[in-house]
């Protein structure tokens, strides 16, 4: 297959699985939509990757009572170690924010009986995890200031809401 061939292909496949990722958030997360306390809004954004070019898709804000917002932000397709991330973040504090990866579930040893898996696991499927930031931050591996990602856990609908109460403190 050709370069470009290949790179529509992929940018194919990512924006397809970015719109099943926000579909099952905004399932999971439909009763808080249903009672008032949440209202997701889709929006379309660009992203550019050496490799694949600019490529349109869409982010999912989450508008709170308080005024706040949680925006679920597709990043990159290619990502080491990984088949894409998508971070969730409190707007105004990205850096705090958690990621969310898609790898194959040997990759990173994930849970394989879990209810609500986006991706239905098997042997090396793909499956989104996610990562909330090291509370205290490790300036002689990081530079200061940075916070390590560390402890992936498979991406369910309770720990998208342990994640989301977490952000909001």
């Amino acid at each position: 297959a050709r370069p470009e061939d290949e790179a529509a292909g992929q940018v194919a496949e990512w924006t397809a699985a970015v719109t099943r990722l926000l579909d099952q958030v905004q399932a999971w997360l439909s009763g808080y939509a249903t009672e008032g306390l949440m209202q997701p809004a889709r929006e379309a954004i660009e992203i550019e990757e050496d490799g694949l070019g600019r490529y349109a898709t869409e982010r999912l804000v989450l508008r709170l009572p308080r005024g706040e917002r949680l925006i679920l932000l597709p990043v990159a397709r290619q990502v080491a170690g990984a088949e894409g991330r998508v971070d969730l973040y409190r707007e105004g504090h990205r850096a705090q924010g958690a990621r969310l990866l898609r790898v194959r579930d040997r990759a990173l040893g994930l849970a394989t009986d879990g209810q609500a898996v986006v991706a239905a696991p098997g042997p090396g499927a793909l499956a989104w995890t996610i990562l909330l930031p090291e509370a205290q931050p490790l300036p002689w591996i990081a530079g200061a200031g940075t916070r390590l990602l560390l402890g992936g856990q498979a991406l369910t609908r309770e720990t998208l809401e342990a994640t989301i109460g977490s952000l909001l403190g």
